[in-house]
Parts: C-alpha cells; sequence; structure tokens
C-alpha cells in the first residue's frame, strides 16, 4: 500500500545538454516540476526565505537545480567541509537504497559554492567528512564571500553529481526506470529561522539528519519534454 503522506518526487530525463553554470536558463530546467522546502522547523519563525529545487538525471549524473528568495543572502566560510549552515545555505541529503535509508550522503552547500560533505555510511570507517564526492556545482552569487545587500533578491545553485559516487550502496548504476531513492532537501539562510525541508521532520524534531523522515525520488525514464 502506498503510504500517501510521503513526500515524492518524480526526476524525469533531460533532452538536451545542462550547462552548470548558476543560471538555470536551459528550456530543461523550466519544464522540470519544482519541488518546495517549505516544512518550517520554527512555526513562529520568519518565512521570507522561499526555496524550491528541480530534478534531471541521464545516464550519468543526478542534476540539481536549487532557486532561492532570499533578502539577506551572505557567506564567510570559504574552506571546504567548514561551517557551510551558518551561511545562506541549500543542503541535498539522499540515500541510494531503499532499504538502508541510515546510509546517506549530504551536500550543504553555501550561496558561493563552498561545500560541506559526508557519508554517513556503515561500509564507511573514517570519519564521515573524510568522504569527497565528484561533482560539479555552480552558483549565481560571486565569492569568494558575501556580504548582505539591500539588493539581494534571489540565488541559485546548479549541481551534477555523477552516479559514480553512489557504486558503494546504491542497488543499479545508472538507475533503472522506476528505482526509488531516499533523500531530504533542506535550507539554512542564517538570518533568523529560515531552516526548512522538503519532507517533514517528525515533530520536536530538530536536525535534519532524520533518515527516518526522508521522502522518495523515484526515477523515470520519460523525457523532460
Amino acid at each position: 500500500m502506498v503510504n500517501a503522506s510521503v513526500a515524492r518526487y518524480v526526476i524525469k530525463r533531460r533532452t538536451d545538454r545542462i550547462f552548470i553554470d548558476g543560471r538555470l536558463d536551459e528550456a530543461d530546467w523550466q519544464a522540470a516540476q519544482p519541488l518546495a522546502i517549505d516544512k518550517f522547523l520554527d512555526i513562529a519563525g520568519n518565512r521570507d526565505v522561499h526555496t524550491t529545487v528541480r530534478l534531471l538525471w541521464d545516464d550519468w549524473n543526478l542534476y540539481l537545480a536549487f532557486a532561492s528568495r532570499d533578502r539577506h543572502i551572505h557567506a564567510k566560510v570559504t574552506e571546504h567541509n567548514g561551517m557551510v549552515w551558518e551561511d545562506t545555505c541549500v543542503e541535498f541529503f539522499v540515500a541510494p537504497d531503499i532499504k538502508k535509508p541510515d546510509n546517506y550522503y549530504t551536500w550543504e552547500i553555501n550561496c558561493v559554492g563552498v561545500t560541506l560533505n559526508a557519508a554517513k555510511c556503515d561500509f564507511w570507517t573514517g570519519d564521515p567528512g573524510t568522504w569527497h564526492p565528484t561533482d560539479a556545482i555552480a552558483t549565481s552569487v560571486k565569492g569568494p564571500v558575501k556580504e548582505p545587500s539591500p539588493d539581494d533578491q534571489e540565488w541559485f545553485c546548479e549541481v551534477a553529481i555523477p552516479f559514480s559516487n553512489f557504486v558503494d550502496s546504491a542497488i543499479a548504476i545508472p538507475p533503472r526506470s522506476g528505482d526509488v531513492w531516499r533523500a531530504n532537501f533542506q535550507q539554512c539562510a542564517g538570518w533568523g529561522s529560515h531552516l526548512a525541508t522538503w519532507s517533514p521532520l517528525p515533530p520536536d524534531c530538530k536536525t535534519f539528519h532524520t533518515p527516518a523522515a526522508f521522502g522518495e525520488l523515484i526515477f523515470t525514464n520519460e523525457p523532460v519534454r
């Protein structure tokens, strides 16, 4: 029986080349359906930050396009695996084996493209933060740091993640049409209460690192347009 309460997103195949430039102006991105990161952790918090994500795939990569409306865009972290969650930041947590949601990987990306990555997996015997994926990331904000400005309106983040990063945990590489991965998306705006997820966390839970709350990503061979 399908649980209708689980957040789900169907990922369609790209039909044309995706340029990882932080602009999101390809026709495939315009055709892809957005999901909203709108489950705020603090119900009384300021909700003037609104982030959406679109996803596509091909035989080699998973593509993500974040678009965030934000009037206070800032970043001070410049080193990989620094505390990017204190900046204007988006996050992607993914478990490629639906039967093992506790085996998951993280991408936390601030608005100038600095990342924090980890393999929270039972086969990874070292520090989770020593896992360093292959990926391509571009944002619309020029670094190396970003101070808030009265002109701040929105920012974009574009990501290509090779499926080769998941050979130790995915059931099939590349995924097959109909395969389901578990995942969640988050935003950390850094000003007031802007912590939000796509798939909701349990009541009173305040950590994004909750695999039991991950939603479902469903791969389909249907072209996006």
